[in-house]
């Protein structure tokens, strides 16, 4: 979670402040829970929080886990160079619901996953799982931003699917079968709302969406990766017609006088 400090305050905000709180200190980029719910409070600062690169391993702590760290057993709540345990993510979007209570909407982007997702026994539904699992603790963190419709989800990482860096371009079809899949775990674990379009996501796995006078895009990256699987040859111009849906989208939101 992070946010910077906007402007100053006056003397009066400042009471109560301890005098060694890490946003007193000159070029300090850390500020307490009381600092950034004082940010939320002043005349136009608004704030969202952006959780992202879960990594989360269901195997933490056992033979298929994804790091060879024999360690894991001895910290239950993850450790350095190895993919966490869900533990430890929830544990971290209750820390930043507690350090943002006035967060505006919650952006949640991939990788929800834990690297060498392919080595797990099922990796289609070891995925699935995990994505399910990992949207649960953002509503189980966020209630009040679930009930209003405003947690907004991104774009798949590398590690979301059941091998890295792998989607079908479907172009010429309705949906994907595998974006299609992932939608149906998100809502499952209660982050997608009912204003969200899902044929669109299911689509192309891009979408937009409007979070007061703010509109939100995310696109796929992943198709146009040097990694990505199956290889296409030739390389579409513009494949699940992404630039297209884009060009139109900015238009719209120029007309409409709408930050993007």
């Amino acid at each position: 979670l992070t946010l910077d400090l906007i402007g100053t305050s006056s003397s009066t905000e400042l009471e109560g402040f301890a005098e060694d709180d890490p946003c007193l200190q000159e070029g300090s980029g850390e500020c307490s829970a009381s600092w950034l719910q004082l940010k939320a409070r002043r005349k136009g600062v608004k704030s969202f929080v952006w959780l992202s690169d879960i990594h989360a391993d269901p195997y933490y702590g056992t033979d298929l886990q994804q790091c060879r760290n024999t360690s894991t057993s001895e910290h239950a709540n993850g450790m350095l160079t190895c993919d966490p345990p869900f533990d430890l993510f929830k544990s971290a979007a209750a820390a930043a619901a507690a350090a943002a209570p006035s967060a505006e909407f919650v952006l949640f982007t991939g990788d929800f996953v834990r690297h060498k997702q392919d080595l797990m026994p099922d990796p289609y539904s070891n995925v699935t799982h995990i994505i399910e699992r990992v949207s649960s603790e953002v509503a189980a963190a966020f209630p009040e931003l679930v009930r209003k419709s405003r947690i907004v989800i991104g774009a798949l990482g590398n590690d979301d699917s059941p091998a890295n860096y792998e989607l079908n371009l479907t172009t010429e079809n309705a949906s994907n079968p595998w974006l299609r899949n992932a939608a149906e775990a998100m809502t499952k674990g209660g982050v997608l709302g009912h204003q969200f379009n899902t044929s669109a996501y299911n689509y192309g796995g891009y979408f937009a969406q409007q979070q007061g006078p703010l509109t939100i895009l995310t696109i796929n990256t992943i198709i146009y990766c040097v990694n990505h699987v199956p290889k296409s040859d030739p390389l579409p111009d513009d494949p699940f017609f992404q630039f297209r849906w884009m060009k139109q989208q900015l238009e719209k939101a120029a007309e409409l006088k709408r930050p993007v």
